[in-house]
């Protein structure tokens, strides 16, 4: 167990996680994953979500101006993202070890399986169709480098 400490005052003990932290750009705000004997939950800015089946530890993300949080979750057998608290489309699958950012627009985007193919996802709307992982990963790189 590890102790959140906000502002100078101590806080709830929440088992930790490791690769679950993660900052906002100013250094002000933070999300966290981490689970009790109810299930999965993350923590941003000391306020829990709702309890999932699982989190997916590499697609939580704060958007650069620190406004926007997401995180991928599993409700339901199925993969989804979750936008300040709001679930998104389910997928059988969200693609692991790939960038999941905001884009200019404040629009999450990210990549997901729903059936055989792999689609690039902007916002809630699936942009461009893969079929394999590889081809979408290089896509959600070449993105991720033009934000830059």
């Amino acid at each position: 167990m590890k102790i959140i400490v906000e502002k100078g005052e101590r806080k709830k003990e929440y088992k930790f996680i490791p690769h679950s932290l993660v900052f906002s750009a100013d250094g002000k705000r933070l999300i966290f994953q981490t689970n009790d004997d109810k299930g999965w939950f993350t923590v941003f800015d000391g306020v829990e979500s709702r309890y999932y089946q699982a989190l997916h530890m590499s697609h939580t993300v704060i958007s650069n101006d620190s406004k926007d949080i997401a995180y991928g979750v599993r409700d339901n057998g199925k993969w989804a993202m979750v936008v300040n608290g709001i679930i998104g489309k389910s997928y059988d699958e969200l693609l692991p070890f790939a960038p999941v950012f905001f884009n200019k627009h404040n629009e999450i985007t990210y990549g997901a399986r729903d059936g055989a193919y792999w689609f690039y996802i902007v916002g809630s709307k699936a942009s461009m169709r893969f079929e394999g992982e590889n081809q979408l990963r290089e896509e959600l790189i070449r993105k991720a480098k033009e934000r830059e």
